[in-house]
């Protein structure tokens, strides 16, 4: 099983994978904009994924949570 969910497409703004992560618990790393905003909220990490620099830091950032946080915040 994965340890964390990254889907960086820019192309893609509702996918479905967003919602089957959390639903297995995976913290998501996903582009910020108001639709995943709405989508993910806080069961995940938005950042800008153009900028490599701040896309590896959220994948650090969502690696150091993975073991249930997603699924958490989606309790909350």
């Amino acid at each position: 099983m994965a340890d964390v969910f990254a889907l960086p497409s820019l192309g893609e703004p509702f996918g479905i994978v967003y919602v089957e992560a959390m639903a297995a618990g995976l913290p998501v790393v996903a582009p910020d904009d108001n639709i995943r905003r709405e989508i993910i909220g806080e069961a995940g990490i938005l950042c800008n994924c153009k900028i490599a620099k701040e896309f590896a830091n959220a994948l650090d950032r969502a690696m150091n949570k993975s073991g249930g946080f997603a699924s958490e915040q989606a309790i909350n």
